[in-house]
């Protein structure tokens, strides 16, 4: 028997910036809502960039339409801070400045102009509200090319669909890629780095992978093998491995890439095991939740929980190639 425990919680206001501060630190309690995490009414991942063909951007630089890197500077997007307050966000990126949007729907900072519109995320449209020229301006001199913020509408979040939606799940999520949460596990990432000869401040960091929940004290993957787990009144289905893009190879505080991640996923080479789902060759590390929603009362995970695990398979979720 293992003692499992939340090592960490993270949300990201802005997708693919750094990890959201609240009310100026990172926080170690977080509520869950229903496409994620929330802390003073901001969900996990509610605002994005879209450019001008109405495609999300993030650090891959993608172009627009596409998952060909074009625009390498895009990863800077990695060093943009963003801090939840009680009625609005603080934006800020090193010799950018400050940018201040209000959080509430009903009130507009100065330059907040918000118009509805449409734009797409992985091949669905989703309901989106842009957040004025004040923002776009801010955003697109840091990134040196035209982009505009938008927030996924609250009440119009994008649905899962096939093998992913489960009876009684939230089965909606905001603009993260995959699910509503991302789970990570300390000791899969310590195997990974050691396998690899990597030490000391060489090893490549939790940040890389953007997690949401950070576990510690369970064998290395044990994760793929989940199915149902438990923190408190906290319930989620685990029902995909997430198959890792570029960014985990991008340093988290500079925006450099380096390569690292691949470096130590090589082994992690494989597919996804999941009935009914398309192949999708790649390198699989951690896994998406689909959480249980609603709760009857207000639910909270936070670092030092105990994390249990309800059910579990007798085959991971992924066919790697290579055994680990």
């Amino acid at each position: 028997m293992y003692d499992i425990r939340i090592n960490s919680v993270h949300m990201y206001a802005i997708k693919s910036t750094a990890a959201a501060t609240v009310d100026g630190k990172a926080p170690t309690r977080l509520e869950v809502g229903r496409t994620g995490f929330v802390a003073h009414g901001v969900a996990d991942r509610q605002w994005l960039l879209e450019d001008p063909s109405a495609h999300f951007v993030s650090q891959r630089g993608w172009a627009g339409g596409t998952q060909k890197t074009s625009h390498h500077g895009d990863s800077k997007l990695a060093r943009i801070a963003v801090d939840i307050r009680s009625d609005y966000i603080d934006i800020s990126a090193p010799s950018y400045g400050q940018l201040q949007l209000s959080s509430d729907l009903q009130r507009s900072a100065p330059g907040q102009q918000r118009t509805n519109s449409t734009m797409r995320i992985h091949g669905q449209d989703i309901s989106v509200i842009d957040e004025g020229d004040a923002a776009a301006k801010f955003f697109t001199t840091y990134l040196g090319r035209g982009v505009r913020l938008k927030r996924v509408h609250p009440d119009r979040p994008r649905r899962l669909d096939g093998p992913y939606v489960y009876d009684g799940a939230s089965n909606v999520v905001g603009g993260a890629d995959g699910m509503s949460f991302l789970l990570g596990s300390i000791a899969s990432l310590k195997w990974l780095n050691e396998r690899a000869g990597l030490s000391g401040t060489d090893c490549v960091p939790i940040d890389r992978y953007r997690l949401n929940i950070a576990i510690n004290g369970a064998e290395p993957f044990a994760e793929d093998s989940m199915r149902l787990i438990r923190a408190g009144n906290f319930l989620a289905r685990i029902v995909k491995p997430c198959k890792r893009c570029t960014i985990p190879n991008y340093n988290q505080q500079s925006g450099v890439p380096d390569g690292l991640s691949n470096k130590i996923l090589g082994v992690r080479a494989g597919d996804i095991a999941v009935a009914g789902a398309a192949s999708n060759p790649g390198l699989y590390f951690n896994q998406n939740l689909n959480h249980y929603w609603p709760y009857e009362s207000p639910v909270h995970l936070e670092a030092g929980m105990m994390f249990e695990v309800v059910e579990s398979a007798a085959a991971s979720n992924i066919r790697l190639r290579a055994a680990t």
